[in-house]
């Protein structure tokens, strides 16, 4: 269910200030709507407004725009600031015109008006609960609007999954090339590339954890024999896409034959899981979703949030090595090759509400790969991307985020590894490599 609440006001081409009625859903208010030209004029309007409601609480605001009664393009990285996970305060939203059509930036229109919309998303946050163990026949599943008051607690990192909701919508995915070229970028890799997502997905809040994984397989991935510094809320590792989603996941004739290409094998990790919330999720409405790994486009998508820049908190690179920007967000940089995994959830969350984005494991993706030596992406608009080759089997699949031991260029919202699919858990390698999971719509 979505409760709406709705303020409108006008702006005219030399950036009027218009008063606004207090406008109200049953869990917040909107109010003093301020729309305005940024001041010298660079291209930018502010909309400036005040969020009522309980302390700690937390809402999304969408934003539509329109010329008299025509809505105006208003594609995902448009707009930036107090968007997503938005606390009660004096808030500001940034709308580039020039994103969608340079010709907004050229002049705006006197019937020119933005419409706040704040949506109070029943379905925001996925709860699963794992507390069952390996013997469950199913895990129940249950929504939540807002995080709970006391945050997300070691419970829902070990006895139960969390995932938020990740509207559909279009972004510009990629690194710049040229005077804005990050630290570390590779090019076959980061080509940018406008990207449209038409179904909204689920994707973990926290990287899956040795405990959650114990809780769906009944052991433990990291080898015994290893000093493993083992932790139910630290990341499960040691982990490959055969054992995460099972051998007839490589390409054959037979595999690919198939209407719903690639498969999960009954014993992976997503067989097992799947087979446990099937009726879950389909009670919910969602009998056409899956858990899965998340491409490598829906990771990018969910980690930037709506940012353009190295960082998922809105700023970029300044130092290939150790950069200021990314220590709030990262576990990364450091020494001692098998101590990789630090607890989840320890450093700063993304506008999404997303933790350890950048850093401290890599997290295996759906995509695989047939040659490093190609480039991934030609520039072209992309629709909800899925990478294969169709005619061979593939060795390599894709990790993203980085690791503890990367340097700040590794673990940019762009960067993207490459790893054999089938690398051996007990490989040293594998210390580095994790994984997070999304609830995707079936292809």
């Amino acid at each position: 269910m979505k409760k709406m609440a709705m303020a409108m006001v006008g702006l005219t081409a030399v950036a009027t200030i218009a008063a606004l009625p207090t406008t109200a859903s049953a869990a917040a208010t909107i109010s003093d709507v301020i729309v305005r030209q940024q001041w010298p004029w660079n291209g930018k309007v502010n909309i400036d407004y005040i969020l009522h409601g309980d302390e700690g609480s937390q809402h999304d605001i969408t934003v539509t725009l329109r010329n008299g009664s025509t809505v105006m393009t208003n594609e995902y990285g448009s707009l930036s600031g107090d968007l997503i996970g938005v606390t009660p305060g004096a808030r500001r939203i940034v709308w580039d015109p020039a994103y969608n059509n340079p010709s907004y930036a050229e002049a705006l229109m006197v019937n020119f008006s933005a419409t706040l919309s704040m949506a109070e998303d029943d379905n925001t946050y996925m709860i699963v609960d794992l507390s069952g163990g390996a013997s469950a026949a199913e895990y129940p599943v249950s929504f939540m609007s807002a995080p709970p008051a006391g945050g997300w607690t070691d419970e829902y990192k070990t006895d139960k999954l969390v995932l938020r909701r990740i509207p559909a919508g279009t972004a510009v995915l990629g690194s710049p090339d040229g005077e804005d070229e990050e630290y570390g970028r590779v090019a076959k890799y980061e080509t940018q590339r406008k990207t449209t997502f038409a179904n909204s997905f689920y994707i973990a809040v926290f990287e899956t954890t040795q405990k959650q994984f114990e809780n769906v397989m009944g052991y433990n991935p990291i080898p015994s024999t290893w000093d493993r510094g083992k932790g139910n809320t630290k990341p499960a590792i040691c982990v490959n896409y055969r054992l995460l989603r099972g051998t007839n996941t490589i390409m054959s004739a037979a595999n690919l034959a198939s209407e719903v290409w690639p498969q999960h094998e009954a014993e992976s990790f997503f067989g097992v899981l799947n087979s446990k919330l099937s009726a879950a999720l389909s009670t919910a409405g969602l009998g056409d979703y899956e858990m899965e790994l998340p491409t490598i486009s829906q990771w990018e998508y969910a980690c930037r949030a709506g940012t353009t820049g190295a960082w998922n908190n809105g700023t970029t690179i300044t130092n290939a090595t150790t950069d200021a920007n990314a220590e709030p967000l990262a576990h990364y940089g450091a020494t001692g090759f098998y101590n990789v995994g630090q607890v989840v959830g320890g450093k700063a969350q993304n506008a999404y509400g997303l933790y350890d984005m950048h850093g401290n494991v890599t997290e295996l993706c759906r995509d695989k790969h047939m040659d490093t030596q190609v480039a991934l992406w030609d520039g072209s608009d992309q629709i909800e991307p899925l990478i294969h080759n169709v005619t061979a089997q593939s060795p390599f699949v894709m990790v993203r985020g980085g690791w503890r031991q990367n340097a700040a260029s590794g673990i940019r919202s762009s960067s993207t590894s490459i790893v054999s699919h089938s690398l051996d858990p007990t490989n040293a390698e594998s210390v580095k490599h994790g994984f997070r999971i999304a609830l995707t719509r079936k292809r």
